[in-house]
């Protein structure tokens, strides 16, 4: 399609610098901002632009100048190149009357839950909404719009994709989204490494009592993973395996809980990481924690957490996260079950319990936009996606660190209701 997509006149610029985004304009963000910064952002990104400077000096360059630290810096002017680009894209949308565009994410394992989820849907053009359907859909995103005219091409084009175990970039269909990618090079080929080093694993290994209870879970929807009763334990703990990364996972998660006396410890499965999406992970509806064996080093898994995207530092953190998870929705449950002439379901309880939570939050980001940002960027974009468990599984963490303590009280009050 022969269109000019990078003529944008001045006017249209103007237009996109007061594009709101995630509940802020754009001369009203990050860190609770003064024009000052918002006028040197502009500044610098043109700069940027013009002649090609890296994300990571203009970041410098605005770290100099306001001093807010350089994984704060780079946040910003990553995140904020994003909008100004994926603005532009929209704008030539609408010129050149593109109908629909698909979004397209990066196929490797840094991309984000959110990202692999959207990854592949397509939207139409007068339907986006920044943030939900539209990149950026958070800080930091690479989440990036196609037009979406002929699907036949797509059919036939090629993306880019990581090989996860080579590290090199291949190519790979169009349209693969994130969840091919995964289940293709990621599933597959975790399983192959981790039967070929199985020796090596299990080296100075305990030996699962073949005659224990076996049990099968059910990981999200549709993954059903066989299991062992681990004995000799003081919790409730199911392995898939007896591999050496479980059994240290095991060992870090029971040392750990341990400390944690004013929880209710659920059942705890344990399960390879080619198998759970994420560290862990509390399902509500099955009272049950699965966590993966990601978990196997402290140090290293400190290293994983150490961008400061979640409250959570170590796998003590993670464990308070997730059982804030179990405290709010056995709090939930209990507020259902004492309504349920009013409410038709605990999702539509736990609304309501949540509701004063809400709407307190939603007045402090009237004034703050940064507000959420001090406790993680994990807590600001699941509040900007209507995740207010996770919101509240964040505050869990940081406890009576938490700044505003008006906050922590009324996070208090939803996890406490009798």
């Amino acid at each position: 399609m022969a269109f000019a997509f990078n003529r944008i006149d001045p006017e249209e610029i103007r237009a996109i610098q007061q594009t709101p985004w995630l509940g802020a304009n754009y001369s009203e963000r990050i860190w609770g901002n003064t024009q000052a910064l918002a006028n040197e952002l502009q500044k610098q990104l043109a700069v940027s632009l013009l002649t090609g400077r890296s994300a990571h000096e203009t970041a410098e360059v605005i770290n100099a100048q306001f001093g807010k630290g350089s994984y704060n810096s780079r946040r910003l002017v990553r995140t904020e190149a994003s909008h100004f680009h994926a603005e532009m894209e929209a704008l030539a949308y609408e010129e050149a009357e593109v109908e629909r565009y698909r979004l397209v994410a990066v196929l490797d394992l840094r991309t984000s839950s959110v990202c692999r989820e959207h990854d592949g849907e397509v939207y139409l053009v007068s339907e986006r909404v920044k943030g939900k359907n539209y990149p950026p859909l958070h800080p930091w995103c690479r989440t990036v719009t196609i037009a979406l005219d002929d699907d036949e091409w797509l059919a036939k084009a090629t993306r880019s994709a990581r090989d996860p175990v080579t590290g090199k970039t291949i190519q790979v269909p169009a349209n693969m989204t994130y969840k091919d990618w995964y289940e293709k090079y990621v599933d597959k080929t975790t399983d192959l490494v981790e039967d070929g080093s199985q020796k090596l694993y299990n080296q100075d290994m305990f030996t699962l009592d073949l005659m224990a209870k076996q049990r099968s879970f059910t990981v999200g929807d549709d993954i059903r993973v066989k299991t062992k009763k681990l004995n000799g334990t003081d919790f409730d703990f199911w392995a898939q395996d007896n591999t050496k990364k479980i059994r240290d996972t095991v060992f870090n998660v029971q040392s750990n809980l341990q400390e944690l006396k004013d929880y209710t410890i659920p059942t705890v499965v344990f399960l390879k990481k080619s198998r759970l999406p994420g560290f862990a992970g509390y399902d509500y509806k099955q009272d049950i924690l699965f966590v993966s064996d990601t978990l196997h080093s402290e140090k290293e898994f400190a290293k994983v957490l150490s961008d400061n995207y979640f409250a959570a530092q170590n796998i003590k953190g993670t464990m308070i996260h997730e059982l804030t998870h179990k405290k709010h929705w056995d709090s939930a449950k209990a507020f259902y079950k004492a309504h349920k002439k009013r409410y038709n379901s605990v999702e539509r309880a736990m609304s309501e319990l949540n509701s004063p939570l809400v709407s307190y939050v939603k007045e402090q980001l009237k004034h703050d936009y940064n507000y959420l940002y001090n406790i993680s960027d994990n807590a600001a974009i699941a509040f900007y996606n209507d995740n207010i468990n996770e919101l509240v599984a964040e505050v869990g963490v940081l406890g009576d660190k938490v700044a505003d303590p008006n906050l922590l009280n009324k996070v208090k009050e939803v996890l406490s209701w009798k």
